[in-house]
């Protein structure tokens, strides 16, 4: 039996995610589309973390720009159009990494609120497990200092290993399984 390659991997597992109206690609496919998504992401953070700039987005979301290693980033997009985003990266920031154990983190999640509870949210995370999965990881995690955010990845079979102050906020810190997201 001949070994997928991490490409092949990826590239099957988003081929399986996309449909007619909704297209899922690796960021890598569409750099340009970089400023938008460190916007929206600056407008989700800059009030929880005041040394962020879209600059450093910027250049955080350059970074993610592999289809054969961690980081990489995964979009979702409608008529070409960025709609959604999320982001596997190898590993958080140091105070975090051991609760990990070397499983990836997902980081830059967001879904623009047009497009809010029509599953894109729950397919972008269940594809970024799926692509953990089949590279072989056991689990996902993520942390959230939002209550929207935290509600929402408890509805999707998140486990929610622990609150804790991280960056002067309280944060909850979640793991995700190998188990279907709801």
């Amino acid at each position: 039996m001949e070994t997928m390659t991490h490409q092949e991997i990826i590239a099957e597992e988003l081929e399986k995610a996309s449909d007619e109206n909704i297209q899922y690609q690796l960021l890598k496919a569409s750099p340009q589309i970089i400023p938008a998504l460190a916007d929206w992401v600056y407008a989700d953070w800059y009030t929880y973390d005041p040394s962020l700039t879209k600059e450093k987005l910027i250049q955080g979301f350059l970074g993610r720009l592999h289809d054969d290693k961690l980081p990489l980033a995964l979009v979702a997009l409608h008529d070409n159009h960025p709609i959604g985003v999320l982001s596997l990266k190898a590993t958080e920031d140091p105070e975090l990494a051991p609760l990990s154990q070397g499983n990836p983190w997902l980081g830059s999640h967001h879904v623009l609120s047009s497009y809010a509870n029509q599953g894109i949210e729950k397919q972008l995370l269940q594809l970024a497990k799926n692509i953990a999965e089949r590279l072989g990881h056991r689990h996902l995690f993520v942390y959230t200092s939002s209550p929207t955010q935290r509600d929402t990845y408890l509805a999707q079979g998140s486990h929610l290993i622990e609150q804790r102050p991280f960056r002067d906020h309280p944060v909850w810190i979640f793991k995700l399984n190998s188990k279907k997201i709801q």
